[in-house]
């Protein structure tokens, strides 16, 4: 459902700004796994990711259905949802990352638990309401608004690169310096989405069946058409072997034996060398063949740049100079790579919206789901690595567990992407 707004340009420009949200995205694939571990095992991270994701992604259906029965005039279809699961992220972002490592183990766990679990459902009932409410209130073909977002989200996530170079320091106090910093830019871009659009919240309002059941509303998300599934769980492997490498790429900057500033060095080499691959092509490709082409070229370049910079460690000791050049050139093409797969993925995933049947909102609705199961696989894979110990352990799982993901998830998505051209043959 798209209404004609006619918003002015200043309120185009303050919608824009929940591009900052990228800044949470960025810090929490970065710092997630290493937090858990400075506050819990090994053992004790894979059960609390795992287990609070899981129920997240289980119970956000419900939420969808709900969000989309809200009839209120006052609060809006999405605004009410979206103001709540901001302050509520906001809130709980601070309350995870300044968890105090020198409390009882028995307190960390639980409110671990507790914050995760409210903090992963919480964001993806931002993320959707934010993007339902941008398609919805933005003409058809507007092309500033996602221009502005787009510069926002790099702009943010810059930010997020930056602090590290002054915070980081291996510490618990490091990284909940960041956080308190990135707090606020997720109350930023909450606001700003809500208050450039609440005006048109009767516009939004839409009657939806009153009658909620339950088996239907599950069967949106987990009964795809077959072509849909293979493309979704290609999407989901490749996903889970991106964010494995987020994840563990503090341990891997602490493996070359550089300070804090070669974790900003890692993150600004891998930014520069994705958003580069992003700027040639930004169109992305037009044909399913070319997405075969992106996938596999971008998925080799990004085993190779994280299998270099896993296992050079472990074989020689540079000085610290070149260990840097060393380190940011595996990240660079680690970024290359990344920027490649995601334009394949681009392609692929509308390709599987065109055919899966659902609405749009729906279908991001379940990209979140796939991403936040994939940030729970991924912190579960890098503890059974931490639980077994040992450096070579961690390198070569690393390794290994991106290029098993890497050609599987290319692989279901193409194809995903042939049973898909039957179907609508």
């Amino acid at each position: 459902m798209y209404v004609k707004t006619g918003l002015a340009l200043y309120k185009k420009t303050a919608l824009s700004f929940g591009g900052l949200f990228s800044a949470f995205e960025c810090f929490f694939a970065v710092f997630l796994f290493t937090y858990l571990r400075m506050l819990v095992p090994a053992y004790a991270a894979a059960l609390i990711a795992g287990i609070t994701m899981t129920v997240s992604v289980v119970l956000m259906p419900i939420a969808h259905s709900l969000i989309n029965r809200i009839r209120s005039v006052l609060l809006g279809r999405y605004h009410g949802a979206l103001i709540v699961a901001t302050l509520l992220s906001s809130l709980l972002f601070c309350l995870l990352f300044t968890i105090p490592p020198t409390a009882s183990m028995a307190y960390k766990a639980s409110i671990a638990t507790v914050v995760l679990l409210f903090l992963s459902f919480s964001i993806q009932i931002f993320s959707y309401c934010v993007f339902s409410i941008t398609v919805r209130v933005t003409d058809h073909g507007d092309r500033l608004v996602p221009l502005l977002q787009s510069t926002v989200s790099l702009l943010s996530a810059a930010v997020v690169i930056v602090l590290t170079l002054f915070y980081f320091d291996y510490t618990a106090a490091g990284i909940a310096k960041i956080a308190y910093i990135v707090s606020i830019f997720i109350l930023a871009a909450g606001c700003s989405v809500y208050f450039s659009t609440y005006t048109v919240i009767p516009k939004l309002i839409k009657t939806e069946p009153r009658a909620f059941r339950v088996k239907a509303e599950y069967a949106r998300f987990f009964r795809l058409k077959k072509a849909a599934a293979f493309a979704c769980a290609g999407r989901y492997l490749s996903m889970t072997a991106m964010l494995t490498v987020c994840l563990s790429v503090v341990p891997v900057v602490a493996l070359w034996q550089l300070p804090g500033e070669g974790l900003c060095a890692a993150l600004a080499s891998a930014a520069f060398g994705a958003a580069a691959l992003r700027f040639v092509f930004f169109r992305g490709p037009a044909e399913p063949s070319h997405y075969r082409i992106f996938s596999l070229v971008g998925a080799l370049v990004f085993i190779g740049g994280v299998a270099v910079a896993t296992l050079l460690p472990l074989w020689i000791t540079l000085p610290t100079l070149y260990a840097y050049l060393a380190l940011c050139g595996c990240a660079c093409l680690c970024g290359a790579g990344y920027a490649l797969v995601g334009t394949a993925y681009t392609g692929y995933m509308e390709h599987t919206y065109s055919i899966s049947g659902v609405t749009r909102g729906t279908y991001k609705c379940l990209k979140g789901m796939l991403t936040t199961a994939a940030v729970a696989t991924a912190v579960v894979i890098l503890s059974v690595f931490d639980i077994v110990s040992g450096s070579t352990v961690l390198a070569v799982g690393i390794a290994g567990t991106v290029a098993v993901c890497c050609i599987a998830g290319a692989a279901l998505s193409v194809k995903g992407e042939q049973l898909g051209n039957i179907q609508k043959s």
